[in-house]
Parts: structure tokens; sequence; C-alpha cells
């Protein structure tokens, strides 16, 4: 099986290639309007929006110092999708 590997601080992670849509580069803005509202904008629909760390109840909130942009993927099943923020 092909995978994705995704970083959560120290802990990384596989996920079957088949269920990744799109990793793509968020602003910090964006980033924080989707924290807000638990929801992130991808083509024209919101998104439930997660950390990956909680969902692993590894951490609350990403430790990693803020940059010009910061990973998303959104995360497909069947008609399904939600957006991780990753490391």
């Amino acid at each position: 099986t092909q995978v994705v590997m995704l970083r959560v601080g120290n802990a990384s992670v596989a996920v079957p290639a088949t269920l990744i849509e799109i990793v793509r580069r968020a602003s910090p803005a964006d980033i924080e309007a989707a924290y807000a509202n638990a929801a992130y904008v991808h083509t024209g629909q919101s998104l439930p929006f997660f950390w990956l760390g909680a969902l692993l109840q590894l951490s609350p909130r990403s430790s990693e110092p803020v940059t010009r942009t910061l990973p998303v993927v959104v995360i497909r099943s069947a008609q399904q999708r939600i957006v991780l923020h990753v490391d």
C-alpha cells in the first residue's frame, strides 16, 4: 500500500494515499480562522477542520513555529471529507 507520511510533533503517521485528496499550504490567517470556526473552506465548501495531534491525543495544538504557510491535508473517504492541520 502506498502511504503519505504525516508528522505531528515528534510522531509520524502513515495514511493510505488513496485517502489523501490534496496536501496544500495555507496562510496562518486561514488556519486561525479554521480553528475558530472548526471548519476550513476548500474549493468553496466548508469542511470539518482538526489538528491531527488532538485527534491522536498527542497535543492540543501544533508547537511548530508559525511560518508564511502551514500544511493542511484534505482526507476523503467515500463522500465525506475533513481537513487536517499537520506539521
